[in-house]
């Protein structure tokens, strides 16, 4: 394979953006990690492993994300995604990049709705007067030993 060859299969950003503002909410997908259920992973992970070398073209890729997930996107949100998952920059996404990058995306989904949970303590911490006749300075956890069954 030539450089030429090599350099058109690579995917690139252009800073031009392409077509209309209509389009591009045609195309609008949820995230790849919030669209892949359990038998979606395992039909992947078969597709990965018919694969030669166990990997997949840019075009190969985007074929089976319209076949087997019902996923199109258009050229530069594509471009955006293969580069994202494919890691090695070698042009071709195998079964770990993909799950890889889902795992980044479970992270991050993850992070963001534990963000949106209220805090468990609401407001500052208060004084309370005790009867100890020192001051309280650790607290332990002493579960207690008469509950134990053997």
């Amino acid at each position: 394979m030539t450089s030429n060859e090599y350099d058109s299969m690579l995917p690139s950003i252009s800073s031009k953006s392409e077509g209309t503002l209509l389009t591009r909410r045609m195309y609008k997908n949820p995230a790849l990690h919030e669209r892949c259920t359990m038998m979606d992973m395992l039909k992947l992970r078969e597709v990965f492993h018919s694969a030669q070398m166990g990997r997949l073209l840019p075009t190969e890729f985007r074929e089976v994300l319209r076949d087997l997930l019902n996923a199109e996107y258009d050229e530069e949100e594509f471009k955006l995604l293969f580069l994202k998952i494919n890691s090695a920059r070698n042009g071709e996404i195998d079964w770990d990049e993909l799950v890889s990058h889902l795992l980044l995306g479970y992270f991050t989904s993850d992070a963001d709705e534990r963000s949106a949970l209220p805090t468990p303590v609401a407001g500052l911490p208060r004084v309370l007067r005790s009867r100890h006749r020192h001051p309280v300075s650790r607290v332990l956890f002493c579960p207690d030993v008469g509950k134990v069954k053997l």
